[in-house]
């Protein structure tokens, strides 16, 4: 017997059945395993954008799988092409039918994308089967290259020693190096993800100084080394000065980009990005959770967030990435501890507030199962606040197949089920040890609760001017309910 004979073999077998009402994607796929074809799809919609070879109803070859839009086009309906005209039909009983008493015709195709052994061609199909059997994609290959690639040097300012210890050296790079007059304040400011550090600065545009977009920027405070990183923008309200900000190397995760990528670790898959865009590396820490597959797209943020995501999710363990004057790290949550603690006396302001805005009392996940063809809820949920504050859900459809349902569910809920709490601390008398994922202590009476506890700092804001030195640090809870 051919792959075809089995195929219809085992769809003639299952007439005058109803177990396949609703399911008749499953149907198709089960009679091609039958012929020892494998390919999975979740609904005949699905099916059909992947694997049709042709819209015309004329002689469709015995074996074709055959679509319809159903009475919800995001599922559609399909049926099993016996030849002549006539197909075996999975509707609320398996019966033999003609193609054309069967409404809303869109075309025909493979399952799988694979043709099997003793089908024939069927029309229109020299055109059109060029499109047919679709492949999962599994890889990247680049095709087409325009141009040549510049290579961005890091300039004379790294690692160029200082002269001599002062409060703020700012020196700026365009083939000289020029050590500006600046006007007002430097601000220094960090975030504990999914932005890179910034540096803004007004100067004094005189005779000498010369630089440009690009141009590399260095800050060194009482000799530390503060900031490594290059010009993005440059902005005058008056000819005699010019506003400046710069950004680290981090910048560059905003490109947009596309990978696929197999059996990495979050750390290597940093390291592999890193090296495409030719970013200099520091201290990566292992991050141990081998990723199996994945197929991203969007800035490098996101590709690397979802990686961070994926490892917290298996292993509990974060990690913070941040530009270490111009060097990338990539170190664990705790090693930023700090030892600094602070309380009313240390700083001179606050805001507080509470919200339940972005807040979710049920977790609410879906699976897509394409054995049974059943989308599968999982539900998680906060009961004692949905007393308190109603019905707020998160919802979210994961489309891979093998995350672990339970374990998203419950770390979801533990993050979201929470009043809550936003606290930013205003000069506070600043400190370079501190930065965005810097843990400290922090010690206040906030009027509804008494707060003593070990706080993250999501964003900090350092000023420098005048010989002092003050931070801004938005707080986050560990595991509580400021965030």
């Amino acid at each position: 017997m051919t792959q075809t004979d089995k195929i219809i073999s085992y769809a003639k077998s299952k007439i005058g059945t109803s177990e396949f009402d609703g399911y008749c994607q499953r149907f198709v796929r089960l009679c091609y395993e039958a012929g020892g074809i494998y390919g999975s799809a979740g609904t005949a919609t699905e099916a059909y954008r992947k694997w049709c070879v042709s819209a015309d109803k004329n002689n469709i070859p015995a074996g074709a799988a055959v679509y319809f839009n159903g009475t919800d086009p995001s599922v559609g309906h399909v049926a099993l092409s016996i030849g002549g005209g006539q197909c075996i039909n999975p509707a609320k009983t398996v019966y033999v039918c003609g193609i054309s008493s069967i409404p809303n015709f869109r075309g025909w195709g493979w399952q799988g994308g694979v043709k099997p052994e003793g089908a024939g061609n069927g029309a229109g199909v020299t055109a059109a089967a060029k499109r047919t059997e679709k492949k999962e994609i599994t890889s990247s290959v680049v095709k087409s290259v325009t141009g040549r690639e510049g290579v961005y040097r890091f300039g004379k300012l790294y690692g160029l020693e200082s002269e001599g210890e002062t409060f703020c050296e700012l020196l700026i790079e365009n083939e000289l190096i020029y050590a500006p007059v600046v006007k007002g304040e430097i601000t220094y400011t960090t975030e504990k993800t999914g932005s890179p550090s910034s540096l803004k600065f007004c100067v004094m545009k005189d005779e000498i100084i010369d630089f440009r977009e690009g141009s590399p920027v260095r800050l060194r405070v009482n000799g530390e080394n503060v900031f490594y990183g290059y010009v993005f923008t440059k902005s005058r309200t008056d000819r005699n000065f010019i506003n400046v900000t710069a950004y680290d190397q981090l910048r560059y995760f905003k490109n947009k980009d596309s990978y696929i990528y197999e059996n990495k670790k979050y750390s290597e898959l940093l390291k592999m990005i890193a090296e495409d865009y030719n970013l200099r590396l520091g201290d990566i820490a292992d991050t141990e959770y081998v990723i199996e597959r994945r197929m991203e797209e969007g800035t490098l943020f996101d590709i690397l967030s979802k990686a961070a995501e994926l490892t917290y999710e298996r292993t509990g363990k974060g990690y913070v990435m941040y530009d270490d004057f111009g060097e990338i790290c990539l170190k664990p949550r705790e090693s930023l501890k700090t030892d600094i603690y602070v309380d009313e006396t240390q700083i001179q302001g606050y805001d507080y507030s509470t919200s339940i805005d972005n807040v979710y009392d049920r977790i609410k996940l879906s699976v897509d199962n394409d054995e049974t063809g059943e989308r599968e809820f999982y539900i998680f949920n906060g009961a004692e606040n949905q007393t308190n504050w109603g019905l707020l859900q998160y919802y979210e459809r994961l489309s891979d197949k093998d995350a672990d349902v339970n374990l998203k569910g419950r770390t979801l809920l533990e993050k979201y089920n929470l009043l809550e709490r936003k606290l930013t601390l205003k000069n506070v008398f600043g400190d370079l040890k501190v930065r965005g994922g810097s843990i400290l202590f922090v010690s206040m009476d906030l009027g509804d609760i008494i707060l003593s506890a070990e706080m993250t700092a999501e964003s900090v804001i350092h000023r420098f001017k005048n010989g002092e030195h003050f931070m801004d640090v938005k707080c986050s809870g560990r595991g509580g309910e400021f965030r």
